[in-house]
């Protein structure tokens, strides 16, 4: 299984979660580009529901390249978000503007969604292990 079905999954996951789904509630429509080793996705937020699209759309907020295996770190907790942040390249944004920051608060449910579909779905913990085993 590949990040983007991995990511798709914890979509899937957060739309389900009550406590996910009331925090994502307040966030209208914000997108934010993924670059990875071998895809690109662009996570979307819109009126409180996640979903995931192949490729990076145009209108993206923000994009942040970043490796496979960090992706799948933070998904298993072996590094956190500000080690990625610090690793990761904005590609698409700029730092110094505010609305940056609130897109990346849009997705800060959804990631939290991903940790804990990890430590709670077996099937999903082994394909991120698998993945990240197989970038080595």
């Amino acid at each position: 299984m590949g990040l983007t079905e991995i990511m798709e999954k914890g979509a899937i996951f957060a739309n389900k979660d009550e406590t996910i789904s009331d925090i994502l509630r307040d966030f209208l429509d914000h997108k934010v580009g993924m670059q990875f080793d071998h895809e690109e996705i662009t996570i979307v937020i819109k009126d409180g529901v996640v979903s995931i699209e192949k490729g990076i759309r145009a209108d993206c907020h923000v994009v942040m390249k970043l490796s496979t295996e960090n992706m799948c770190s933070m998904i298993d907790g072996t590094k956190d978000r500000a080690e990625i942040r610090e690793e990761g390249e904005i590609t698409k944004g700029d730092f110094s503007d505010p609305s940056l920051l609130v897109n990346f608060m849009a997705v800060s449910p959804y990631y939290d969604g991903l940790m804990r579909l990890y430590g709670e779905d077996t099937e999903f913990k082994m394909s991120v292990d698998d993945l990240k085993a197989s970038l080595k």
